[in-house]
Protein backbone atom coordinates (compact mmCIF):
# COMPACT_ATOMS: atom_id res chain seq x y z
CA UNK A 1 0.00 0.00 0.00
CA UNK A 2 2.87 2.47 0.12
CA UNK A 3 3.40 2.55 -3.29
CA UNK A 4 -0.02 3.97 -3.58
CA UNK A 5 -0.03 6.78 -1.61
CA UNK A 6 2.94 7.81 -3.50
CA UNK A 7 1.81 6.95 -6.86
CA UNK A 8 -1.01 10.07 -7.22
CA UNK A 9 1.91 12.70 -5.98
CA UNK A 10 3.43 11.46 -9.09
CA UNK A 11 1.13 13.87 -11.03
CA UNK A 12 2.01 17.24 -9.62
CA UNK A 13 4.83 19.75 -9.81
CA UNK A 14 7.09 20.68 -7.26
CA UNK A 15 4.72 23.71 -6.91
CA UNK A 16 1.86 21.57 -6.43
CA UNK A 17 0.03 22.27 -9.49
CA UNK A 18 -1.63 20.07 -11.91
CA UNK A 19 0.29 19.67 -15.11
CA UNK A 20 0.51 17.81 -18.70
CA UNK A 21 4.05 17.88 -18.24
CA UNK A 22 4.21 16.83 -14.90
CA UNK A 23 2.35 13.28 -16.27
CA UNK A 24 4.47 13.44 -19.03
CA UNK A 25 7.74 13.19 -17.09
CA UNK A 26 6.35 11.22 -14.35
CA UNK A 27 4.57 8.60 -16.85
CA UNK A 28 7.40 6.34 -16.34
CA UNK A 29 7.09 5.64 -13.01
CA UNK A 30 3.68 5.82 -12.88
CA UNK A 31 3.48 2.57 -15.36
CA UNK A 32 5.99 0.48 -13.76
CA UNK A 33 4.30 0.82 -10.34
CA UNK A 34 1.07 0.31 -12.02
CA UNK A 35 2.83 -3.25 -13.85
CA UNK A 36 4.40 -4.27 -10.65
CA UNK A 37 1.20 -3.56 -8.25
CA UNK A 38 -1.51 -6.32 -7.12
CA UNK A 39 -4.66 -5.57 -8.84
CA UNK A 40 -6.38 -4.22 -5.09
CA UNK A 41 -3.34 -1.23 -5.72
CA UNK A 42 -4.14 -1.04 -9.16
CA UNK A 43 -7.76 -0.54 -8.59
CA UNK A 44 -6.84 1.85 -5.62
CA UNK A 45 -4.27 3.81 -7.81
CA UNK A 46 -6.70 4.29 -10.93
CA UNK A 47 -9.07 5.12 -8.43
CA UNK A 48 -7.48 7.84 -6.77
CA UNK A 49 -5.95 9.00 -10.31
CA UNK A 50 -9.50 9.41 -11.38
CA UNK A 51 -10.96 11.42 -8.15
CA UNK A 52 -7.65 13.71 -9.07
CA UNK A 53 -8.34 14.37 -12.22
CA UNK A 54 -12.09 15.48 -11.70
CA UNK A 55 -10.71 17.67 -8.84
CA UNK A 56 -8.40 19.37 -10.71
CA UNK A 57 -11.22 19.11 -13.65
CA UNK A 58 -13.46 21.06 -10.93
CA UNK A 59 -11.38 23.75 -9.64
CA UNK A 60 -10.49 25.18 -13.22
CA UNK A 61 -7.84 27.32 -13.36
CA UNK A 62 -7.38 29.85 -10.86
CA UNK A 63 -9.17 32.98 -10.33
CA UNK A 64 -5.58 34.63 -10.97
CA UNK A 65 -5.07 32.27 -14.74
CA UNK A 66 -8.84 33.59 -15.43
CA UNK A 67 -7.62 37.22 -14.95
CA UNK A 68 -4.70 36.86 -16.77
CA UNK A 69 -6.40 34.63 -19.69
CA UNK A 70 -9.29 37.67 -19.37
CA UNK A 71 -6.24 40.25 -19.95
CA UNK A 72 -5.03 38.27 -22.85
CA UNK A 73 -8.50 37.86 -24.77
CA UNK A 74 -8.86 42.20 -24.01
CA UNK A 75 -5.65 43.04 -25.30
CA UNK A 76 -6.66 40.79 -29.18
CA UNK A 77 -9.81 42.08 -29.21
CA UNK A 78 -8.01 45.99 -28.60
CA UNK A 79 -5.12 44.87 -31.04
CA UNK A 80 -8.15 43.70 -33.69
CA UNK A 81 -10.56 46.66 -33.38
CA UNK A 82 -7.49 49.29 -33.71
CA UNK A 83 -6.27 47.40 -36.56
CA UNK A 84 -10.46 47.61 -37.86
CA UNK A 85 -10.48 51.60 -37.17
CA UNK A 86 -7.40 52.50 -38.72
CA UNK A 87 -8.69 50.52 -41.82
CA UNK A 88 -11.48 52.32 -41.90
CA UNK A 89 -10.12 55.74 -41.52
CA UNK A 90 -8.27 55.15 -45.03
CA UNK A 91 -9.15 56.82 -48.10
CA UNK A 92 -9.35 53.29 -49.78
CA UNK A 93 -9.59 50.68 -46.96
CA UNK A 94 -7.91 47.01 -47.58
CA UNK A 95 -11.39 45.14 -47.61
CA UNK A 96 -9.68 41.87 -46.76
CA UNK A 97 -7.93 43.54 -43.43
CA UNK A 98 -11.27 44.75 -42.50
CA UNK A 99 -12.97 41.55 -42.98
CA UNK A 100 -10.52 39.58 -40.97
CA UNK A 101 -10.60 42.12 -38.04
CA UNK A 102 -14.43 42.21 -37.71
CA UNK A 103 -14.25 38.53 -38.21
CA UNK A 104 -11.97 38.57 -35.40
CA UNK A 105 -13.60 40.70 -32.85
CA UNK A 106 -16.80 39.17 -33.95
CA UNK A 107 -15.37 36.04 -32.68
CA UNK A 108 -14.29 37.17 -29.30
CA UNK A 109 -17.10 38.73 -29.13
CA UNK A 110 -19.26 35.86 -29.11
CA UNK A 111 -16.93 34.39 -26.23
CA UNK A 112 -16.97 37.67 -24.23
CA UNK A 113 -19.17 36.73 -21.31
CA UNK A 114 -17.50 33.22 -20.71
CA UNK A 115 -14.15 35.52 -19.47
CA UNK A 116 -16.18 36.65 -15.94
CA UNK A 117 -17.03 33.21 -14.61
CA UNK A 118 -17.89 33.63 -10.75
CA UNK A 119 -15.32 33.56 -8.69
CA UNK A 120 -12.84 36.15 -10.72
CA UNK A 121 -14.13 38.76 -9.46
CA UNK A 122 -12.07 41.66 -7.46
CA UNK A 123 -13.73 40.33 -4.21
CA UNK A 124 -11.24 36.92 -5.11
CA UNK A 125 -8.53 38.95 -4.30
CA UNK A 126 -7.49 39.43 -8.50
CA UNK A 127 -6.32 42.66 -9.81
CA UNK A 128 -8.98 43.51 -12.37
CA UNK A 129 -10.85 46.24 -14.32
CA UNK A 130 -14.25 45.23 -14.16
CA UNK A 131 -16.47 46.36 -11.72
CA UNK A 132 -18.47 44.33 -9.28
CA UNK A 133 -21.55 44.80 -11.64
CA UNK A 134 -20.04 42.15 -14.09
CA UNK A 135 -20.92 39.65 -11.38
CA UNK A 136 -24.01 41.17 -9.52
CA UNK A 137 -25.68 41.80 -12.48
CA UNK A 138 -25.22 39.33 -14.89
CA UNK A 139 -28.25 39.70 -17.49
CA UNK A 140 -27.34 42.87 -18.08
CA UNK A 141 -23.89 42.26 -18.39
CA UNK A 142 -24.52 39.10 -20.70
CA UNK A 143 -27.01 41.69 -22.64
CA UNK A 144 -24.62 44.21 -23.56
CA UNK A 145 -22.08 41.66 -24.48
CA UNK A 146 -24.79 40.12 -27.13
CA UNK A 147 -25.37 43.23 -27.99
CA UNK A 148 -21.38 43.84 -29.12
CA UNK A 149 -21.04 40.80 -30.78
CA UNK A 150 -24.49 41.67 -33.11
CA UNK A 151 -22.99 45.13 -33.72
CA UNK A 152 -19.59 42.71 -34.61
CA UNK A 153 -21.34 40.59 -36.87
CA UNK A 154 -23.12 43.28 -38.51
CA UNK A 155 -19.22 44.87 -39.12
CA UNK A 156 -18.53 41.21 -40.33
CA UNK A 157 -21.37 41.01 -42.90
CA UNK A 158 -20.81 44.49 -44.26
CA UNK A 159 -17.21 43.96 -44.81
CA UNK A 160 -16.62 42.08 -47.72
CA UNK A 161 -19.67 44.20 -49.52
CA UNK A 162 -17.22 47.12 -49.14
CA UNK A 163 -19.08 49.56 -49.05
CA UNK A 164 -17.23 52.31 -47.16
CA UNK A 165 -19.49 54.74 -45.75
CA UNK A 166 -21.76 51.85 -44.15
CA UNK A 167 -18.50 50.28 -43.11
CA UNK A 168 -17.32 53.34 -41.21
CA UNK A 169 -20.93 54.05 -39.79
CA UNK A 170 -21.20 50.29 -38.64
CA UNK A 171 -17.38 51.03 -37.17
CA UNK A 172 -18.75 53.72 -35.20
CA UNK A 173 -21.73 51.72 -33.70
CA UNK A 174 -19.56 48.88 -33.06
CA UNK A 175 -17.04 51.37 -31.04
CA UNK A 176 -20.36 53.54 -29.42
CA UNK A 177 -21.24 49.80 -28.34
CA UNK A 178 -18.12 48.75 -26.84
CA UNK A 179 -17.74 52.27 -25.23
CA UNK A 180 -21.35 51.36 -23.24
CA UNK A 181 -20.07 48.62 -22.00
CA UNK A 182 -17.05 49.74 -20.57
CA UNK A 183 -19.09 52.93 -19.04
CA UNK A 184 -21.13 50.25 -17.34
CA UNK A 185 -18.69 47.31 -16.55
CA UNK A 186 -15.25 48.71 -16.56
CA UNK A 187 -13.79 50.54 -13.31
CA UNK A 188 -11.16 52.65 -15.91
CA UNK A 189 -12.21 53.99 -18.66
Amino acid sequence: MQLVARAPSAFWSDSGQWTLSCITRRYASFARFIYRATSMQKMFAMLGALALSASTTAAGLDAKQIAKSRDEHFHTLGKAAKSLTDELAQSSPNWRIVADEAGAIERLAAQLPDWFPAGSDPASGVKTSAREAVWTKPQEFKQAAESFAIEAAKMTQLAPAGGIAASRAQGKVLTETCRTCHRNFRSKW
